[in-house]
């Protein structure tokens, strides 16, 4: 561990299986297809290199509504998180990634040095720098598919049921803030927000009735809650056999 520490800190960042010239020429040739580009990005420097592609295609296409958007966000140097407002670019997190468990509390110090250990799930920072933020699950590989584990984990930054301190809590969300990026933000990122993500008039009537009132609850039981009823384009799509 400490001869992997020492490299990484040193600046070995691994290798990427595509240079910056051919990650933007793929870029550059999908945007202007029309397509969505959809990075999977864990450290810094594969943020970096995903807003760069990004970049030269707008750079060569000229920009439109692509909503192109950079998923899982591990780590983010801070020179690149106002590119993300300025180039358009959708962050997509998932919160409970970010919970104070071993590996993020101790072995990524270990390995990334106390200074870029800081830039881990940078929700916060994200949201104050101007980012239009949805929310996923990683399912089934590592996230669960229950929204509100996710839910809770972006509130405390931490595992349910866990007395450790939370992980870097200064980039926890507020209720409202992960909510948005759940409904109106994961619209908006998938061409939606015209139609869903929010009731209002004129839009889909997608919606769910919740056994608890998640504003008035503790952050840590949130992870019990069910849903009663969901209702899908005004249709009924399922009913709890609790709610009658």
């Amino acid at each position: 561990m400490s001869h992997i520490s020492a490299k990484i800190q040193n600046g070995n960042r691994g290798e990427p299986n595509w240079t910056q010239n051919e990650l933007n020429a793929w870029s550059t040739q999908l945007d202007a297809a029309g397509l969505q580009l959809h990075f999977h990005a864990m450290g810094d420097r594969a943020v970096h290199m995903a807003l760069n592609a990004i970049e030269h295609a707008q750079q060569v296409n000229g920009r439109r509504d692509s909503r192109h958007q950079i998923t899982h966000l591990h780590l983010i140097a801070s020179a690149d998180l106002p590119r993300f407002r300025k180039l358009g670019v959708i962050a997509n997190i998932q919160p409970n990634f970010g919970e104070n468990n071993e590996y993020n509390t101790v072995r990524a110090l270990q390995l990334l040095g106390p200074e870029r250990h800081r830039l881990m799930f940078r929700f916060r920072d994200l949201l104050q720098s101007g980012a239009v933020m949805a929310v996923s699950t990683d399912g089934p590989v590592a996230s669960p598919l229950n929204p509100f584990v996710s839910i809770q984990s972006a509130l405390t930054r931490e595992e349910a049921g866990s007395t450790a301190p939370a992980f870097l809590p200064e980039q926890r969300l507020t209720l409202p803030e992960v909510l948005a990026a759940y409904t109106i933000g994961s619209a908006y990122a998938n061409f939606l927000d015209n139609e869903s993500g929010s009731l209002e008039t004129g839009k889909s009537a997608d919606f769910i009735l919740l056994d608890r009132n998640l504003f008035e609850i503790d952050h840590e039981s949130i992870h019990r809650t069910r849903v009663l009823w969901s209702v899908l384009e005004g249709r009924e799509v399922f009913r709890s056999e609790n709610w009658k």
